[in-house]
């Protein structure tokens, strides 16, 4: 695909994407866009993806993109906009991560992807959310420091994440 487009014309549902045999999709340099949701929505994607170029992906308010299998790839991916993407498999991604803005939530050891990349976040714009017994290799830094900012990251209770990359301010 050069890209995904969801309109948000179902709004208040959940979609699930699958394939069958472990099948999985490239996504072009258009990315992802889900258009806004006056209703919470979810995106669900259980098959593989791979990034074929650098992109961004535009999630609107009110959605969730949910990722159950591995994102792979090694181009740029950006994620922008009020929504949700949520990690729910390993990543083998190497390619740079760069959080604008919205949720990110991570649930599945090495969601962010591997220790070979470096995500870098913008929290004054972005949110994380942690939840499970999860490890991150993957470093994470941010782009903007400020006092202010005291609830950028969220830790679920019961859970437990271990950083073993560099995790502070670049």
């Amino acid at each position: 695909f050069n890209g995904l487009v969801f309109n948000n014309a179902f709004g208040g549902s959940t979609f699930a994407f699958t394939t069958e045999g472990g099948a999985g999709a490239t996504v072009g340099a258009n990315g992802i866009t889900v258009t806004d949701s006056a209703a919470a929505t979810v995106w669900q994607m259980g098959w593989p993806i791979a990034l074929g170029a650098a992109q961004t992906w535009q999630i609107g308010a009110n959605n969730t993109v949910r990722l159950d299998a591995s994102l792979s790839g090694s181009d740029k991916l950006t994620i922008d906009g009020s929504g949700t993407v949520h990690f729910n498999a390993e990543s083998t991604h190497t390619g740079a991560l760069e959080i604008l803005g919205g949720t990110v939530k991570v649930s599945a050891n090495n969601g962010l992807g591997t220790k070979d990349r470096t995500v870098n976040y913008h929290h004054m714009l972005a949110k994380y959310e942690f939840s499970g017994d999860i490890t991150l290799d993957a470093p994470m830094y941010s782009e903007d420091l400020c006092e202010s900012a005291t609830s950028f990251m969220t830790v679920k209770s019961g859970s437990r994440v271990t950083f073993n990359g560099n995790f502070g301010y670049k």
